[in-house]
């Protein structure tokens, strides 16, 4: 809902597809992006007072809201409560599992996404500027930082914007990160004085996770499968060291799930996509360098393999290039 401004935006003017929900009809489609300025900027007071913002009800059914995407994502970001307004049967399940794991807990940050400071000098509705929201999961081994950015300008041109990582105030990076770019797949590396270009389209949207460099010239993406990566719903007990990279991954059902690392390799190679091995939930996974270069695996704790990779001066499981991308060791006892 637009919260009050029904009067200065009539829906008759802008009529919504005919088989939106008769809820979404009280928002014109031209002024959704309206919609992410107001949610974003009242949670940074919310952020402030210690409350998870409810964004209200959407539809998840991708085919019938063109925005389902987006409102999934900043719902779940928001840290409140992720209400799906979909007929029995309707919602899109691969989208509302972005949000939660398999048993239904939903997989949040520690913060309410909330616009960034600079946002509030401009209105970024009215402005053709990028409306830019962080948040952040912290760990152990360090902080992990999203940051979102929608195109909710009233103008309806491509806007091209640099999102510089000294905006982010205080979850600015202190040390070297790896922006994973969650739409894409692919990710660069940054200082804490960098950032990076984007462009978008009329209310298309943004995703980037600020990986931390890990001991070892590691880093972890986390469930890439979820908006929140590393929610610690999803994520928990990161823990890095010069030989080892280990986290805990916890879900109710033992259902492969995506889990990714990167070690920077010495010599520079073209950054291609690679396939990624899978990691069983419900186990501590590790993974150990060789003594070589290689990357060896294995798994610890409770209901432990054992299995391991042979440390040779290539990774075990074939992949290589300027990062090597390696995932948790799996776990057949599961």
């Amino acid at each position: 809902m637009v919260h009050g401004d029904a009067g200065r935006f009539p829906a008759e003017r802008h009529p919504p597809p005919p088989h939106v929900h008769s809820h979404q009809r009280r928002l014109p489609l031209p002024v959704r992006g309206l919609n992410w300025v107001w949610f974003l900027h009242v949670n940074a007071l919310a952020r402030a007072l210690g409350l998870n913002p409810f964004k209200d009800v959407f539809l998840a059914e991708r085919a019938a809201e063109p925005y389902a995407e987006i409102e999934a994502l900043l719902a779940a970001l928001s840290t409140g409560p992720v209400g799906i307004g979909d007929r029995i049967g309707g919602a899109d399940r691969d989208l509302v599992l972005r949000t939660c794991r398999e048993d239904g807990v939903l997989v949040k940050p520690d913060l309410p996404l909330a616009a960034l400071d600079h946002c509030f000098r401009a209105h970024r509705y009215l402005e053709p500027r990028l409306l830019l929201g962080e948040t952040s999961s912290t760990h152990a081994a360090g902080r992990w930082v999203y940051v979102v950015a929608p195109h909710a300008s009233r103008t309806r041109e491509p806007i091209r914007q640099r999102v510089a990582l000294a905006q982010l105030g205080a979850l600015q990076p202190t040390g070297p990160v790896l922006a994973y770019d969650w739409r894409r797949g692919g990710w660069t590396r940054h200082q804490p004085d960098g950032g990076w270009e984007v462009e978008l389209a009329w209310q298309d949207w943004d995703l980037r996770i600020l990986c931390p460099l890990l001991p070892g010239e590691r880093a972890l993406f986390g469930d890439v499968g979820k908006y929140a990566t590393v929610g610690d719903r999803r994520i928990a007990a990161v823990d890095a060291s010069a030989d080892e990279l280990s986290f805990d991954c916890s879900a109710r059902r033992t259902r492969r799930s995506r889990f990714t690392a990167a070690r920077r390799r010495r010599r520079r190679r073209s950054r291609r996509r690679r396939s990624r091995r899978a990691a069983i939930c419900g186990a501590r996974s590790a993974l150990l360098h060789g003594a070589n270069g290689g990357v060896g695996r294995r798994a610890t704790g409770a209901g432990s393999c054992g299995s391991t990779c042979a440390a040779t001066s290539r990774c075990a499981c074939g992949l290589h290039g300027d990062f090597s991308l390696h995932a948790a060791a799996r776990n057949d006892a599961l």
